[in-house]
């Protein structure tokens, strides 16, 4: 299977009346290649994910407690969980 590399370009926390966060990164192949329609979620709420845009870059936005897995799937790539 290939590989899925993952590149967190920031974590940010913004502090509101919902203490909501942002988890933003790229997704890339082996090659360094952008991959576009990355499915990416969040392990313990699969409700809250995101899809990859043309240049492999994602935006995930969460509520209150903060997450520590994300799950990225791919066709033709092994999923892979990854800590932030």
């Amino acid at each position: 299977m290939k590989s899925l590399t993952v590149t967190f370009i920031a974590f940010i926390f913004t502090v509101n009346c919902f203490a909501q966060g942002t988890l933003r990164g790229k997704i890339t192949d082996e090659t360094g290649e952008s991959l576009i329609g990355v499915t990416v979620v969040f392990k313990d709420n699969r409700s809250v994910g995101a899809v990859t845009d043309f240049d492999g870059n994602f935006s995930l936005k969460f509520p209150d407690a903060t997450p520590k897995t994300i799950v990225i799937s791919y066709i033709s790539y092994s999923e892979i969980e990854k800590n932030r």
